[in-house]
């Protein structure tokens, strides 16, 4: 399919219908409308053909983790499904398993044995209201001043962001990386960085 044609079909046919949420919205200011898209598809990025523009957005991606307890976690990201922005997950330890995805969790007790089946509400929102229930936990945080809230810190937080980065370095550099030593680079880099920019003031 040419991009001519692929472009009614993603942006242009449905604001044509009154829709203007997401893919529409991200790709311009203000309310998508046909005027406004049409000109962002013309003169952006998202215009360009995805195989002759210098995009190098990895588009499928398995990422192995090994854990220091031994235990180990795989991740699988696809571009080209029909389940889009969706997650689906399987847990599976000593006593028992949990499958689900964006609307249905399996909970299996090997040890009795039993399954029970579980249906999470969503408020609406990106990636199955998690989105919704992320601004809405970090105001509630902020508006508290409690931190517990969260469920998580700072710390946390950079500790899986550099994971992330670890492992885009593995797919980048072709080998295996340890994000013990790779925080520690990463934080010499940026305790560099702010070294240099204090002796400039």
């Amino acid at each position: 399919m040419t991009m001519a044609k692929l472009y009614p079909l993603v942006y242009l046919d449905p604001v044509a219908r009154g829709a203007n949420g997401w893919p529409m919205s991200a790709i311009v200011d203000g309310v998508p409308d046909i005027e406004n898209i049409t000109e962002a598809l013309r003169t952006g990025p998202y215009g360009q053909c995805v195989y002759e523009s210098e995009n190098d957005v990895c588009d499928h991606q398995v990422v192995n983790l090994e854990f220091s307890d031994g235990s180990t976690a795989s991740f699988t990201m696809v571009a080209y499904t029909s389940l889009i922005c969706e997650r689906q997950i399987r847990m599976h330890f000593t006593h028992g398993e949990i499958v689900g995805d964006m609307t249905n969790f399996t909970v299996t007790d090997f040890r009795k044995p039993s399954t029970k089946t579980y249906h999470p509400t969503s408020e609406g929102g990106g990636h199955g209201g998690g989105d919704t229930g992320l601004i809405r936990t970090f105001v509630e945080a902020v508006a508290t001043g409690r931190q517990d809230v969260l469920g998580t810190d700072v710390g946390e937080v950079v500790k899986s962001h550099l994971t992330v980065f670890a492992a885009e370095a593995s797919r980048r550099e072709g080998r295996v990386v340890d994000c013990v030593e790779f925080e520690k680079e990463a934080r010499a880099k940026v305790g560099k960085i702010i070294d240099q920019r204090w002796e400039a003031i």
